[in-house]
Parts: C-alpha cells; structure tokens; sequence
C-alpha cells in the first residue's frame, strides 16, 4: 500500500497512480532522493485542504515549503518536501525531494553567503584575544593573522616592550575565518545540523583560514559574492569529501569520497539469480564524475597574483632551459652574484632534486623537488636587482591532458612586509616577515549598510546599495598553524645574521604558512620558522655550524622527538605533488572508477537498498550511481533498475 503525507494531512491518490522514485549516490550526484511528477487531482476536498485553491485563475501558484512522507509497504521510503510543478484546472503536478535533493532545492536557487546570518566576531576585542586566535588548538571561528590587502596591512601589529613579549598595539583590525567555520556553520543557517564531519579532526584543515581584507565582522560577507551552492561545491572538490544528507535526522554528514569505496564490509549483493538477463553497458565519453574519476589535480589561481609562477604551463616549461642541482648549497654556491645582462641564465630553470645539505632538511632524510629562476625584485623595483625565485611550487599533480579537478580554494600569495617596533624613543624596523597577501580590500564594505538608515533622496540618487563584499574567482587560504619566537633587531645594529645573536630581543608571532617546506628553504633572508612548541629555539638562522651544534648538543631521545615534530609540521603543506602533498595525502586514496563506462542493469529486491554502498553483481564489482524504483497504488514493484560504474 501506497500513501503520501503534505504537511500532516493524508493526500488522495489516484487509483492508477504510478510514478518513480529515484535515489542517487550522494557521492558521486547532488539529486539525493527525488520523484517524477506525481499527478494530485484538485477535485477533492482533501487534497484542497492541502494546497488550496491554486487553481483559481487569480491565486498563487506557489504553496510555499510543504513537508512529504511517503510510506510504501508500511515502511517510510522518503521523508523530505513537496514542491509543485505546474497546476491546471483540475490537477497539481508535485514531486517529492529527500535528502540532497531537499537541500539543493533550498540552495539552487542562487542564494548567496551574505544572505545567511553566521555570526559576527567581537566588535572591539582586545589585544590578548587577537593574539590568543594564533594557536593550535583553539576553536575560535576566526583568527587575525596580519594580511595585505590591495597592497595595505590589516592586522598590523606593533610592539612597545622590550621580549620575548606578545604585540602590544594593533591596527587596521580585518577577522580571517577559518575555513571549518563555515562547514559548520552554513547547514545550520539552512536548518540541519551536523551529525558527522571528517574534518573535525584533521589538524591540518583547521588551521587553514581565508585570507581577505573585508573590514568587517560579520562572517557572511567575508565570502559575500559566493552562492552557497558553488562554496560547497568547491570544498567538495578541495577537501575530496560530500555532504550527504540524512532525509530523517535532518542533518548532514561530511564523509571522505574514497571512504566509501575503502570499506568492503559496506557491500550489497545481488544474487545471481535476481538479476534479469537484461542490461546495457554504454561508453559516454562527456561524462565525467569529477570527485572520483580524474586523472591530475590542479589551482586556478586569481590573475591578479603570481598563480603563473606557481604553476608553469607547459609553454613556458618547453622553453626553459632545465639545470639540475643535488641540494640548495649547490645551487647557492654557483650563483652567488646576480648574472650579467643577456646572460643565458636568465632562460635557466633550475631544479634542485635532492638532500638539502648542511641544513635542517638533511637531518630529516628529506628529498626536495624544487624550481627557480632569476627574477626582479619587486620590492626595490630596480631594474638591475635579481634574486632566485622559487617557481612551480603548487603545480599540477597528475597528467593534466586527461580529467583535471580545478581547485579555485587555493594557496594564498606570500609578500614580504616589515613590521615595527616602537621602545622608547627609538622607532625602527624590528624585522621582516612573509604574510599572506590578496588583491581585495573593502574598508566600509556596502553590505554592512542597512537601507532604512538612507533617506528617500539617497536611495533615489544612489539606488539600492550592492554587497561588494568578498567579491573573488577564488578563495586564498593560509595556514595559521601556532606561534613562534621571533627576533627583533633596531635600526642602529649590525645587519648580519648569526642565530639569535646580534639581536635585541624576540617577540612571539603567528606562524603564517601556505608551504612548510618552503618556509625552510628562503633564498632570500633565509630562515627556517618553526612553532614554539616543536624545536628549542623556534628559530634557525641559515649558518650550519649553529644547527648542528645546538641539534649536537641534544641526547638521542630529544633529537628523535624533535625530528618527529617536525616531520609533523610539514604536512602544513598546500602542494598538491610530493609525499606530504594534498594529491598523495588525499586525493589518490580515491578507488579508481571510470565514469564513462556506465551499466544499467535491472534486478528483483525486495527491500531497499543502499547506494552508498559498493555492489557486488555476477560476481564483478559497483559503484552505484542511481536506483529507481517504480510505486504504484498497492506498493513498490520488486524489479528495480540501477545504474552502475565498473571498479577496476
């Protein structure tokens, strides 16, 4: 037996009725648990009470949001809404949406982040607690990790006290949210709670944030020119994870894509002697199922930026000439003046593939796969000023002529800023320090404006204000992993670098990472940066002899645990290739699956079943992309069809 529940009151069906039921993987679709049309009649008073009379000529057609329950056999097969289609005279057209299908009709319509309320960070917060956003650990939705924004730092800190000390002064204040924040947030702001999300646990996630310069504190217009529906998509891609929707609990969960396909213990099988003769296998070569079925793995990076430099194309790769060198004292060694003009090492791409020598990297066993090129100095701007630029360090990961998921959540540029001190009556530079840079800054952005605070000739000269805020292709993100020491040297001192000594003082100060390898390997001001809680000094200058010393001096035990740690801290990493690499890390745990390859194959169950589950057919393995299920008046029909893709 067939029956249908709108908003509480039981729907009369007709007696011929039949339709379909349609539930797809909400791993590899976005559809959920759909319907096709169901035909209501409008003759009888029951199902009037239900809509009304929208079929009157001059009434609304839209009956609003209306809850669906459809029982078959005594058992509730789809718990979600009903959204009406078209009326006529005699007859409302409806179909039924659960689970993924529910929240995408909520959130396809284009709604925007700035249209939710998510929240708004402390108006005035003290110095201690913007500090105090910087560690691991905390679970503030935000941070205030200092930025440049169209070329001006927000988040400027200033310290007045001799240290180690924390800042004592900050200007220009902009919150950065976190990443996770909005994971969590956004389905509540939609009316689901979050049952399960696998981020919650990865370190390396959490302390990812968004990098911009909306002045403001209120989260939603951080991202306020996103659509909701392309932000979860694009986390999707990034984190290689799917919302999946619970239709009962009304609430979601957040699980790994190669998760499901991981776990055999999750499996359905279909006797052979259920499944029909009949099915179909058929090569479609447009269909792509871009979270499983790719090939390489890559950022679209803003043009305002260096995304170019961080991922060379082919092209230019074809017209470089390739220098090989074993480690970073090698290459150093042999260039340490700037070429002379015309030089063919300008043409040069040099690749340094292997142990980085007489530096902490050598003491961890690590092989690097670096890029560089001379390139000018943008902070002098001369024309005669060289430096090596480390290049290519975000590139493609995978054979890009095949499937390739574009990343448009990606590595924020770093610019190298100078930050002051203020002791006394001395004022000077105290050091310099990379922070992670973005091309937008919005100081009184529009959608902070409330239209019934402007006057009736304002909106008449102005028209209705337009939310500016977050306007970007791409969401820059960097790491705010902790806090480290760092020193602190007044102008009137000596220039060189030995360790620690030869400057006045340290200070703590965000550790702010797109890469932690490169933050090891500067060519220029070459440092290596490390939380305070992971190496004794947190601070490394680039003279061997100090390293080995101090790294001599410990007994095995402690240089074991340090090495440990910061092993650890290198998966602080946005490179999608290497072993700490998001594509090793992540992506390529994915079960391999063509999606072009797709069988249709028609079988008798007698229950419902999973589709997040893998399938087991005439002995050969699934995934499942869809079931259907046909419905009539006395129940479900026991031969369903499915849609499948072949694991290899």
């Amino acid at each position: 037996m067939t029956e249908l529940y709108i908003n509480g009151q039981l729907a009369v069906l007709p007696n011929n009725v039949e339709f379909s039921i349609v539930e797809e993987n909400p791993f590899l679709t976005k559809n959920g648990e759909f319907s096709f049309d169901i035909e209501l009649s409008l003759d009888v008073p029951e199902n009037v009470s239900i809509f009304g009379h929208i079929n009157r000529f001059n009434a609304a057609k839209s009956s609003g949001e209306l809850t669906a329950i459809l029982v078959v056999d005594s058992r509730v097969r789809l718990n979600g809404i009903a959204t009406v289609l078209s009326v006529t005279e005699s007859k409302a057209a409806i179909q039924l949406l659960s689970g993924n299908s529910e929240l995408n009709y909520f959130i396809n319509s284009d709604k925007y982040i700035r249209e939710l309320d998510l929240g708004e960070a402390p108006s005035n917060p003290s110095v201690a607690h913007m500090v105090s956003t910087w560690e691991k650990g905390v679970n503030y939705g935000y941070c205030y990790a200092p930025v440049v924004a169209g070329g001006k730092q927000l988040n400027r800190y200033v310290w007045t006290n001799q240290g180690p000390v924390v800042p004592t002064q900050i200007f220009d204040v902009a919150i950065q949210p976190y990443l996770w924040y909005y994971i969590q947030k956004i389905p509540e702001a939609l009316g689901y709670t979050v049952s399960e999300n696998v981020l919650d646990n990865d370190e390396v996630f959490r302390r990812l944030f968004v990098v911009n310069g909306i002045k403001t504190t209120k989260f939603s217009r951080v991202l306020g020119s996103w659509t909701i529906k392309d932000f979860l998509a694009e986390i999707e891609k990034f984190c290689n994870v799917s919302f999946v929707i619970d239709k009962n609990e009304k609430s979601v969960r957040i699980l790994r894509n190669y998760a499901f396909t991981a776990n055999d213990s999750g499996v359905e099988f279909i006797s052979n002697d259920d499944v029909l003769d009949e099915y179909t296998s058929e090569i479609d070569g447009e269909n792509n199922i871009e979270n499983l079925d790719y090939d390489a793995v890559k950022y679209v990076f803003s043009d305002e930026f260096e995304g170019k430099y961080h991922d060379l194309s082919p092209e230019v790769l074809e017209n470089t000439i390739p220098q090989n060198y074993p480690d970073m004292e090698a290459l150093l060694t042999d260039h340490l003046g700037v070429p002379v003009a015309g030089s063919d090492e300008y043409r040069k791409l040099y690749h340094v593939s292997g142990v980085n020598s007489g530096r902490i990297f050598d003491l961890l066993n690590i092989e690097l796969d670096e890029y560089f090129i001379w390139a000018h100095n943008q902070l002098t701007d001369q024309a005669d000023d060289f430096y090596l630029k480390r290049v290519n360090d975000f590139r493609t990961a995978g054979d890009s002529t095949g499937n390739v998921v574009e990343l448009k959540i990606c590595p924020a540029d770093m610019a190298l800023v100078k930050f002051y001190n203020n002791i006394g009556q001395i004022f000077g530079i105290g050091f310099e320090e990379y922070i992670p840079a973005t091309d937008t800054l919005d100081e009184d952005p529009t959608g902070d404006i409330e239209i019934n605070e402007m006057s009736i000739e304002e909106l008449i000269d102005n028209g209705i204000p337009e939310d500016s805020s977050g306007s970007s292709s791409v969401i820059p993100v960097a790491y705010c992993v902790d806090w480290s020491y760092r020193p602190v040297k007044l102008d009137n001192h000596s220039d060189s670098i030995k360790g620690l000594h030869g400057y006045d003082w340290q200070t703590v100060f965000p550790l702010i990472i797109t890469d932690a390898i490169s933050s090891g390997l500067r060519i220029s001001n070459l440092q290596f940066r490390l939380p305070h809680d992971i190496f004794p000094e947190s601070f490394i200058g680039t003279a061997s002899e100090d390293i080995r010393s101090t790294v001599n001096s410990w007994d095995n035990a402690t240089k074991e645990q340090v090495i440990a740690n910061i092993r650890e801290y290198l998966k602080f990493t946005m490179r999608l290739h290497g072993p700490n690499g998001f594509a090793a890390t992540n992506y390529w745990k994915n079960v391999p699956v063509n999606s072009k390859e797709v069988w249709t194959v028609q079988f008798i169950s007698k229950i419902p079943l999973d589709v997040r589950k893998t399938f087991v057919i005439k002995n050969r393995k699934f995934i499942c992309i869809s079931i259907e299920t046909k419905i009539n008046a006395t129940g479900a029909l026991l031969i369903v069809e499915g849609k499948f893709l072949p694991v290899y």
